[in-house]
């Protein structure tokens, strides 16, 4: 879902501005990214540094030139899920819509490719103007700067947040996102909580000519509606995966 998951997948809609303290770099037009996605910790990591419960391998391509964007999710999608998110997937933006691809891992009955959100958009380069200042934390030595959305309760999906790390000559640097999540604690019980993704290998470079090619699954796909079948018949539609069209 800089990116996310995002991940910049999963920002929610944010209209108002930072009105003090300074303001978040914008992003490159292009831009890939390895990471690790950590589920999930009870407080944002500008509070409290995550206790990972389960990690997770992603990448992220992003174009705003193509206004295109595709997160990849090796071992666990993104927790947005009340029942559960262990499979493997894709999130593809492209064409004003995101397509969910899903693999042999998938939940038995589930299609290889859906239409999760139509119209949509990645966010553009600028959204940091729309995020406020909130403080500074340290990792390794280096500060860690950190922005959340204003505006954005928790039934609406937030609050989401980014960290930008301060390199040796002054530099900020994307270094993580975090945005609310489900998990299901150890003992079983429901918890609302936050999943941290961490930026890796940075680069501010195009992305691949294919980055965005979606499946022959995917010319027939439908909305994905009341999935996964094993989630309750609320959980299509609840507000942690009513996603942006992105912030213009």
């Amino acid at each position: 879902m800089l990116l996310p998951s995002v991940s910049l997948l999963v920002i929610a809609s944010a209209t108002a501005l930072a009105d003090d303290g300074p303001t978040a770099p914008d992003l490159p037009m292009q831009w890939t990214h390895s990471g690790t996605q950590v589920l999930a910790f009870p407080q944002p990591p500008w509070l409290a540094a995550p206790v990972p419960q389960v990690t997770t391998a992603m990448r992220s391509s992003y174009d705003w030139t193509r206004h295109a964007m595709r997160e990849s999710y090796t071992d666990a999608c993104v927790p947005i899920f009340p029942k559960g998110s262990m499979w493997s997937c894709d999130f593809v933006n492209v064409n004003n819509t995101s397509y969910l691809l899903q693999y042999e891992d998938r939940v038995p009955g589930q299609p290889q490719c859906c239409i999760f959100e139509q119209p949509w958009v990645p966010p553009n380069p600028h959204f940091g103007k729309t995020l406020k200042y909130l403080t500074n934390t340290t990792d390794g030595g280096a500060t860690v700067m950190w922005w959340q959305s204003v505006g954005v309760s928790r039934d609406q999906g937030g609050p989401f947040g980014y960290g930008w790390r301060v390199d040796n000559q002054g530099d900020l640097i994307p270094y993580a996102f975090y945005f609310g999540a489900f998990w299901n604690w150890a003992n079983g019980t429901f918890a609302e909580a936050f999943t941290l993704q961490y930026f890796i290998d940075f680069k501010a470079e195009a992305p691949p000519e294919d980055a965005f090619d979606l499946p022959p699954s995917c010319a027939t796909a439908k909305p994905c509606t009341n999935w996964p079948a094993y989630l309750d018949t609320t959980s299509r539609g609840h507000p942690f995966m009513g996603h942006s069209n992105g912030l213009h």
